[in-house]
């Protein structure tokens, strides 16, 4: 059996297509794919994180599932705002 490439992995585990594994984003440098694995290793995927949320703090959650990282930003900036 061959690994999984880190895209492989990233969706496996839940996270959305466009979430961002392969670069750093606040000053552009690239992760090899080790790790970009590595991290993924770390991480808690989305799923799992919002499950804990809804599970633990049911007055915060925030009742949509999400399906796009632009759409988790679009309701953290939305809860930021109105608190």
């Amino acid at each position: 059996m061959r690994k999984l490439k880190a895209k492989e992995l990233k969706l496996a585990q839940g996270f959305p297509e466009d979430y961002i594994i392969d670069i750093e984003p606040y000053i552009g440098k690239k992760y090899s794919e080790a790790k970009q694995i590595a991290r993924l290793g770390n991480a808690v995927c989305p799923p799992v994180a919002t499950a804990l949320i809804r599970a633990n703090c049911v007055d915060l959650a925030y009742k949509k599932n999400l399906q796009t990282v632009k759409e988790l930003n679009s309701a953290m900036c939305g809860l930021r705002g109105g608190r």
